[in-house]
């Protein structure tokens, strides 16, 4: 048992930001303390894959999630475990280190009673990618056998619609085809350490290919996105005078100084409008109501003409609510109104513009994932301003 170490620990820096990471070096430790880590029963051999599809993402976008579980909301209970999600959350990957023979031996049936085969899993991948939408797209499905597979077994898979990516062996020479047992030599585990270390030379790369916001929200990205559902936030941002040329103001109030900060390095108006470039927008009544509330109180004569002109081309819709919307427990970050401006959103599958980060992790708390674009907060400085400007010149 000496000769094993874990690849993960420590765990290096540029990989942290993997969700799930934790879980796949805690599993990975498990495996390495357990006397029976030389038996077939280990799960080691699966744990090391994952990570090797890891370290192969060095020069590219590293997946977001690892070993991530899914729930079953269409009549069946449980949940299902995604051994990788890729860095936008389009494509989940199911890795396989079995040897083709036993494969195709436990797709044939030839498994023990319950033991399931690379099909059911794969057909349990399928039916919950269709409940577990991305953007209110299907996750496309991928099958990666880091040991090969049969031709057959292939051929078999990519009928149910499943990327396959790994040696496709002929039927005929599945009896010559050696497991590849990279877990039983210690220095082929220093050597995933070792890959590991040199993927810190790639963090720049990688980083530069994140977009994430100051409020810790990775937003995704919004490419086939056509429909976009505005969040009161939205309006506010997008018409205040603060994002509208008017950002060197010298504000009394700390809240409004930090706003004003803030726009002089990241002008949110310049980030709205292109995203809001060539999609159609949408908003629901409540929204509305709310954001001309606000406007009428608190807002100058240039922002409300900005309103008024910006309105034109919004398209207002009915509030709506899906069922897992409906679901969401009302609490602290979930209040109503955000309920049915998010529910509206998802009922019109558009991506919600928001800077309400705080309903959007609490939603996910709850099981449940809104497809969501997030900003930062900007407020209607027109009004302050002007008084700023009054008081400076009496």
């Amino acid at each position: 048992m000496a000769s094993f170490i874990n690849p993960l620990n420590p765990i290096p820096p540029e990989l942290r930001k993997i969700q799930g990471i934790d879980k796949l070096s805690r599993q990975i430790e498990k495996e390495v303390r357990s006397p029976n880590v030389n038996e077939k029963s280990s799960n080691l051999p699966h744990l090391l894959s994952i990570l090797k599809c890891i370290l192969q993402s060095q020069g590219q976008r590293l997946p977001s999630a690892v070993l991530k579980p899914f729930a079953f909301s269409k009549g069946r209970s449980g949940r299902l475990v995604v051994d990788l999600v890729s860095p936008d959350g389009d494509s989940w990957i199911k890795i396989s280190a079995r040897n083709p023979k036993a494969l195709n031996l436990l797709a044939a049936g030839g498994g023990n009673f319950g033991q399931k085969s690379i099909v059911d899993h794969v057909q349990d991948y399928l039916i919950c990618a269709k409940e577990n939408p991305c953007l209110f797209r299907v996750p496309k499905v991928t099958a990666v056998f880091t040991s090969g597979i049969s031709e057959s077994l292939a051929i078999e898979l990519e009928a149910l619609g499943t990327v396959v990516q790994g040696e496709r062996i002929p039927d005929e020479q599945l009896e010559l085809h050696p497991r590849i047992r990279v877990y039983e030599d210690r220095n082929n585990l220093q050597g995933f350490r070792d890959d590991l270390l040199l993927g810190a030379a790639e963090e720049a790369t990688l980083s530069a290919s994140v977009d994430e916001t100051v409020l810790g929200f990775k937003n995704p990205s919004l490419d086939g996105v056509t429909k976009l559902n505005l969040d009161i936030p939205a309006f506010l941002a997008y018409v205040s005078n603060l994002t509208n040329g008017h950002s060197n103001v010298k504000f009394p109030k700390a809240i409004l100084a930090n706003q004003a900060i803030s726009e002089n390095l990241r002008p949110q108006k310049v980030i709205l409008d292109k995203v809001f470039h060539g999609r159609k927008l949408y908003c629901c009544e409540t929204a509305l109501k709310e954001f001309h509330g606000i406007l009428s109180t608190v807002g100058g004569p240039a922002e409300k003409e900005r309103a008024r002109n910006f309105l034109s081309t919004v398209t207002i819709v009915p509030d709506q609510m899906t069922e897992r919307v409906k679901s969401l427990c009302v609490s602290g970050n979930i209040k109503y109104r955000s309920l049915v401006i998010f529910g509206t959103g998802d009922t019109l599958e558009a991506v919600t513009v928001t800077a309400n980060t705080g309903f959007v992790r609490s939603a996910k708390t709850q099981g449940v994932e809104l497809a969501a674009f997030v900003h930062e907060s900007r407020a209607l400085t027109e009004q302050k301003e002007n008084k700023v400007k009054s008081s400076s010149s009496s």
